[in-house]
């Protein structure tokens, strides 16, 4: 299964709020913008529940939007016949009603079977749960990618991690752990055996992302991501070359990109998903080369290869 993360991080001319994340509530509910980069990001519907965990709940998330492609994809038979495989990725636009209402598709472009099946599937998707800013829910994008492999003349469907099973656990550690906390007993084992949200031993830390490096002194989980967070912010700020043919031109956009960091942090297979040109999209590749290795993420305390996505945004007024 692939792990896919997004992270966003954005470069721009000018520092300080953008103008987005500055517009009242009163503003974002008038607004029919796309926001760029939403304090909630949408996500496939069907983890009510789990939204006190940002990683189990976007694991979850993830695995059943996975499961409903899988249970739908039709490989395509001419296809099938010759034996070619490929990947689709897709750009979708999740309306604040959670309909999918619009797609780009970053590649590939020369498989046009491939990419009729998949936006074909997405359509029969439910609708998602939309992107929120201030608990208000807009319009914003959503990243899918559709693999097609084929094995011993059949495509593979990539069953998924059932994870749920491990959300049933999970919710039954938290009816104990309310148990033990309303009904304590007079000695203070309870006290000393229960589990610390953002600790690391914390039942709800079934997956941690990897983490730009420079932060392995924190113990606390939530810290260290912040502060990995703010690392990578500061070494894109401090990297980044705005391309002379991007200013000339006033070229401006997002342009992502795609990669795998290894169990052993070191990031591989890097591509540019979607471009606006004037060697914008050079730029983050080579911004993503320039970077050390990474804390790889791990599941269950084991490391594992994790494909990220960042988005970097060019935009000089």
């Amino acid at each position: 299964m692939k792990n896919i993360i997004q992270f966003v991080i954005f470069f721009s001319c000018l520092s300080g709020m953008s103008a987005q994340e500055s517009m009242s509530t009163e503003e974002i509910k008038a607004s029919n913008e796309i926001f760029n980069r939403p304090e909630k990001n949408p996500t496939f519907p069907g983890c009510y529940g789990q939204e006190d965990s940002v990683f189990l709940f976007n694991f979850c998330a993830h695995d059943l939007m996975h499961e409903f492609i899988y249970d739908n994809l039709q490989y395509p038979a001419t296809a099938l016949r010759n034996g070619t495989e490929g990947n689709v990725n897709l750009r979708i636009l999740v309306e604040k009603d959670g309909t999918i209402s619009d797609f780009k598709v970053s590649e590939p472009a020369d498989k046009p079977e491939f990419v009729e099946e998949a936006i074909r599937v997405i359509r029969t998707m439910p609708k998602w749960d939309p992107g929120e800013m201030k608990g208000i829910k807009i319009r914003s994008y959503a990243y899918v990618t559709v693999d097609f492999k084929i094995k011993d003349g059949a495509m593979i469907r990539f069953p998924p991690e059932d994870l749920r099973k491990i959300f049933t656990k999970i919710k039954e550690r938290e009816e104990e752990q309310k148990q033990i906390h309303s009904n304590p007993p007079h000695n203070n084992a309870s006290e000393r055996n229960s589990v610390h949200p953002g600790g690391r031993n914390n039942p709800m830390a079934v997956f941690e992302g990897p983490m730009f490096p420079g932060c392995e002194n924190e113990t606390d989980y939530q810290v260290k991501k912040k502060c990995s967070h703010e690392l990578f912010e500061s070494f894109i700020d401090a990297n980044i070359e705005y391309p002379d043919l991007a200013k000339a031109n006033k070229v401006k956009g997002t342009v992502l990109v795609n990669f795998s960091i290894e169990k052993d942090g070191t990031i591989t297979n890097i591509k540019v998903v979607e471009d606006i040109g004037a060697g914008c999209g050079e730029e983050a590749i080579r911004l993503v080369k320039m970077m050390p290795k990474w804390e790889p993420g791990t599941r269950n305390g084991r490391p594992i290869k994790v494909d990220f996505t960042i988005s970097i945004n060019f935009s000089c007024r």
